[in-house]
């Protein structure tokens, strides 16, 4: 929950931001990918904390919606100062809650039975990270900064006369965010659904594909409500694939190396996250199409990826040892 809280209030803070300081894309993009940087690092490290002294699990479907309604309150009000402190809630109370529990190396994912595995998976885990967060700041990208054809019916005012655009949002605009941010609860059952029909790396496959094919429907001229409508199916579909991949990724390895191979992925994932922002934030200005394109491509790599990993891991017992 913390996590997605986290990129949802990234997205909406960096267009006030840019604002109040004068920032211009790139370094709107930058403050998105440094925090990223943190979250990438930790990651990786937690993933070896974990292995040597327990795992947590994190509940968070709902956190970017959380995020966007606290925004829509508190924003009007009492300014993005307080929604940083409000949003900060989870992390403190993060230690209340956790609890220890595990060991491992990470030279044991990749030796010859898990090589392939692994290099696949983090090839899936950065795309899924370059999407799911990139995905997360584009819509209110475009709602800030539109250009005329993605959500064709919004306004803006002519560029020329400042190099940073400075249009806050409007109550329609949260409205619009919130129901984008929702799209996470579908995406599960989507992925509920289809785990009971078939195997998880078809899953996998079938969802990106169709997450790629409605970012290449979003690239057509159409007016907002169609625009927030196939960005939601868009996030729903990438959504939903990333839980299938987490549920793979910890099927798939033996529980001596399952927690600092989730770290160790997440990373990866976070690796994505780190670049996304200048696809969704900078290469937007710029061109939307452009952008839109770049994550279809991604997409479309995570459902070749899929299809190349080694197994499938639908109806196989979770094991203490290597296989």
């Amino acid at each position: 929950m913390a996590d997605s809280m986290e990129i949802m209030l990234l997205s909406i803070l960096g267009p006030v931001l840019s604002c109040e300081w004068y920032l211009p894309p790139w370094k709107q993009a930058l403050l998105t990918t440094l925090v990223m940087t943190g979250m990438m690092l930790g990651s990786t490290y937690w993933g070896f904390i974990t292995d040597k002294y327990g795992r947590k699990t994190v509940f968070w479907a709902v956190g970017a919606a959380v995020e966007v309604i606290m925004a829509m309150l508190v924003m009007p009000t009492l300014g993005w100062r307080y929604l940083m402190a409000f949003s900060a809630l989870p992390v403190l109370l993060f230690p209340i809650f956790s609890h220890l529990v595990s060991r491992g190396q990470m030279k044991d994912m990749f030796t010859p039975s898990y090589r392939l595995l692994s290099c696949v998976l983090n090839c899936l885990w950065f795309l899924f990270g370059l999407l799911y967060y990139g995905l997360a700041l584009l819509l209110p990208t475009l709602l800030n900064n539109p250009d005329g054809c993605h959500g064709n019916d919004i306004t803006r005012e002519d560029k020329e006369s400042c190099t940073v655009e400075c249009t806050a949002f409007t109550q329609s605009d949260y409205v619009d965010l919130v129901a984008t941010a929702f799209a996470d609860m579908p995406g599960l059952a989507i992925a509920y659904l289809l785990l009971q029909v078939m195997g998880r790396k078809a899953s996998i496959s079938l969802t990106s594909l169709a997450c790629a094919i409605f970012l290449m429907i979003s690239n057509f001229c159409m007016s907002r409500k169609y625009l927030t409508a196939t960005l939601f199916v868009a996030r729903a579909m990438i959504a939903g694939g990333y839980q299938v991949i987490f549920i793979y990724t910890t099927e798939c390895y033996p529980t001596n190396i399952r927690a600092i191979g989730m770290g160790f992925l997440s990373g990866a994932s976070k690796l994505g996250a780190v670049l996304t922002p200048f696809i969704a934030q900078v290469l937007t200005d710029y061109s939307a199409f452009a952008s839109f394109t770049s994550y279809a491509v991604a997409a479309l790599l995570c459902s070749v990826f899929a299809l190349v990993l080694p197994f499938d891991t639908r109806g196989r017992a979770m094991t203490d040892v290597p296989h």
